[in-house]
């Protein structure tokens, strides 16, 4: 038997394990609001909030299974997406982005991102911290980007390129010049690569297949597919959704278990359905006042056992983490960073964070002489790794700190 804190180690590591097929619950970068809000904050807390989880075989299995889809995955098939490499004017090398599915530690990656959906926003381009510039600083030619990879297509169909006027692009079908308008592909495997230049602000890039998301109505891959990758993938993006989705009901149930007073669980789930309604009803500045509905708490007989900090986070984290969790959404959604204007604080987390990740100043932390909270840039850059590109880790980090 595994000892119980192993086992909860080991379904964090399983659950936010990078998938080699996109889907619901696909593990890191937690950039869709399923994975940013279940599987970096809800279940994360649930588990240490419920460690007999651990010691339920139920659990156990589930982990087991979950780490073997993984490795199996890891190891058989070819990852999800077109290969995204971003060069900016003056830099050496391809930019680096938070996507851990590539070679991001290589001093020059293949790969500055996977992508596994349209760029239907600037801020969803993997550009991180070296684009930053003020707001309304246009530039001519801002970066360089290379989209490359496979499309597999059961019946023939016509390929087109949907670009905003600030993006410049050449596409390329098996290695002949395509027209980004309107391009006949035949059924089969084919070879992509788009190369674009991105000019001034407001860019979108987004391949369409027949008219719709090429990345749902065909395979797309960052090399050719398999016969094993074509027989699995039909299915097999659903497998670590369900096994998630099990080890997650497991975690609900102990709790439900641990609490086992209909008072609480009434009161954690009418608190966090008005909690998250206060992003919308209530101005930002008048949120404190709106919280202090917090306080009808005192009305409910909390049980012997639940008198500690357990019970504490069991009464205020849903209404809290709710409000957090509706507020980043609308802030600045999942899976998009806005640019930063160089100088201020926010600004020199990322860049130290970024330093130490992505460059290798793991001792040094980016700089001769620690500003600006010396340990927040590790922190920072271990969220980005597990969130991506977007603040939304360092969002959820500071709602948990409060809490």
């Amino acid at each position: 038997m595994l000892p119980p804190r192993l086992i909860l180690l080991l379904a964090l590591i399983a659950v936010w394990w990078p998938s080699r097929l996109s889907g619901i619950f696909d593990g890191a970068p937690l950039d869709s609001a399923s994975g940013a809000a279940i599987l970096g904050l809800l279940l994360p807390l649930l588990l240490w909030l419920n460690p007999p989880v651990a010691r339920d075989r139920r659990a156990q299995v589930i982990v087991i299974a979950l780490l073997a889809w993984k490795l199996f995955s890891s190891a058989a098939l070819v990852q999800d997406g077109l290969c995204v490499r971003v060069t900016a004017p003056g830099q050496d090398g391809a930019v680096k982005n938070w996507d851990v599915r590539t070679d991001w530690r290589s001093p020059n990656p293949e790969c500055s991102a996977i992508a596994d959906g349209p760029f239907l926003e600037e801020r969803q381009l993997p550009i991180w911290l070296p684009f930053s510039f003020p707001e309304g600083a246009p530039q001519d030619v801002v970066a360089q980007l290379q989209m490359s990879g496979t499309i597999t297509v059961e019946e023939p169909g016509t390929l087109r390129l949907w670009l905003a006027p600030t993006v410049d692009a050449a596409l390329m079908i098996d290695g002949r010049p395509a027209n980004i308008e309107a391009e006949a592909v035949t059924a089969g495997t084919h070879q992509l690569s788009i190369d674009a230049v991105l000019r001034d602000r407001n860019w979108i890039i987004a391949p369409l297949w027949n008219g719709n998301n090429l990345y749902t109505s065909a395979i797309t891959t960052v090399t050719a597919p398999s016969t094993l990758d074509l027989i699995v993938r039909p299915w097999g993006g659903w497998i670590a959704f369900a096994l998630v989705t099990a080890l997650l009901l497991v975690a609900l149930s102990h709790t439900v278990a641990q609490v086992r007073d209909w008072q609480m669980l009434a009161w954690m789930f009418g608190s966090a359905i008005a909690a998250a309604m206060i992003p919308a009803l209530v101005p930002e500045r008048r949120w404190h006042y709106a919280l202090l509905f917090l306080l009808a708490v005192c009305i409910i007989r909390v049980p012997t056992a639940l008198q500690g900090l357990r019970g504490v986070i069991f009464l205020f984290g849903p209404a809290w983490l709710a409000l957090n969790v509706v507020d980043t959404y609308n802030d600045q959604g999942f899976g998009r960073m806005d640019f930063i204007t160089p100088g201020n604080d926010w600004w020199a987390f990322q860049l130290y964070a970024y330093r130490i990740y992505m460059e290798g100043f793991w001792l040094q932390g980016g700089e001769l002489a620690f500003w600006y909270q010396p340990f927040y840039r590790w922190i920072a850059g271990a969220v980005h790794l597990l969130f991506g590109q977007s603040h939304v880790g360092e969002n959820y980090w500071d709602a948990l700190g409060v809490l």
